[in-house]
């Protein structure tokens, strides 16, 4: 989940640019209303994969802010012996 967010993160900044740059483009006579509701698009799909991937770490016990830690459980007591997931 936290891989999912960060990604996300990096789709969302990519995508406020590309429309901040198509806005610009737009303003000054060399781009179509088409490619602005595009950047639009992309921008609105990131904040939503952002939105879905903090969901995820809520759900998965996690909060945003904490550096998204998820708590696991042991079933019992005793020693790690293997990790199979990080």
């Amino acid at each position: 989940a936290r891989a999912a967010l960060l990604s996300a993160q990096k789709q969302q900044t990519v995508a406020k640019a590309a429309s901040t740059r198509a806005e610009a483009v737009y303003r000054g006579g060399y781009a179509t209303s088409r490619e602005i509701v595009e950047a639009e698009s992309a921008l609105e799909q990131a904040e939503i994969e952002e939105a879905g991937a903090l969901d995820d770490v809520t759900l998965l016990g996690g909060k945003p802010g904490d550096l998204h830690e998820v708590p696991v459980l042991a079933p019992a007591a005793g020693r790690v012996t293997a990790r199979g997931v990080s």
